[in-house]
């Protein structure tokens, strides 16, 4: 059935962008999808990188009343630090081995949870400029590295970095995850690492999924949110750790 791989990156690539707006770990959709396409992992990771780009700009589109917010950092400041430490991080996966990359990136993604499950609690009344641009700069470079559960490294970062509302913090979540993908998606596509044909066709399937998502995210509470990233975050790192083990 040679139609099954197309179906199930359509399927993938929905789920996904409907999770990255939501939380983010799409990626553990249209990942194992492209690895089950024939792609070896370090160019399913590239073009899955690439692909869920159109979802986040949709996401970030829909919640886009929220990027209004008052931040402790210019979004300017953002915004350029986010694609400098994007391009290094995709810089980096194109000179890592795979090995290295399949061992550290659960540790990563658990700890980006663990810290957005006990900081954010706390982030309120807590703004400060000088943590959140490090913690944001290190969440993008990790999104340009590896794009797994890029929404819950950078959501971790805002809360911890002061943002204390979660609706704020999802908005900007998106419009950073879409500049980090895209970023890391044209040094990716330079390098070579990008098998287009498979990703075109699930750029598509994002773009509906994100859309739908970034719907569902602003009806939620602010305590279901967290809910939903806190769990979409645990079970990234597990599954990840099962398939480098």
């Amino acid at each position: 059935m040679e139609w099954l791989p197309w179906v199930l990156l359509a399927v993938a690539g929905a789920g996904a962008g409907a999770l990255n707006a939501v939380a983010g770990g799409g990626t553990f959709l249209t990942l194992p999808a492209l690895v089950a396409f024939g792609l070896p992992a370090v160019g399913a990771n590239a073009s899955s990188t690439v692909a869920l780009v159109p979802g986040y700009l949709a996401s970030a589109w829909v919640g886009r009343r929220h990027l209004r917010a008052r931040l402790p950092v210019p979004p300017v400041a953002m915004l350029l630090g986010a694609t400098v430490a994007a391009a290094a991080g995709a810089g980096l996966l194109l000179a890592s081995p795979e090995r290295l990359f399949a061992t550290i990136v659960p540790w990563l993604v658990l700890a980006a949870t663990v810290i957005f499950w006990l900081g954010a609690p706390r982030a309120a009344g807590a703004a400060s400029a000088t943590r959140l641009l490090p913690l944001l700069l290190i969440a993008c470079l990790y999104g340009g590295y590896f794009n797994g559960a890029l929404g819950v490294v950078l959501l971790a970062a805002l809360a911890v970095g002061g943002v204390a509302d979660t609706h704020a913090a999802n908005a900007w979540k998106n419009a950073l995850s879409a500049l980090v993908s895209l970023v890391a998606a044209v040094v990716l596509g330079i390098g070579g690492a990008v098998a287009w044909g498979p990703t075109l066709f699930l750029m598509a399937a994002t773009i509906a999924g994100g859309v739908a998502g970034a719907l569902l995210a602003d009806r939620l509470s602010a305590r279901g949110l967290r809910a939903v990233v806190i769990g979409v975050g645990l079970l990234a790192a597990a599954g990840l750790g099962l398939q480098a083990a």
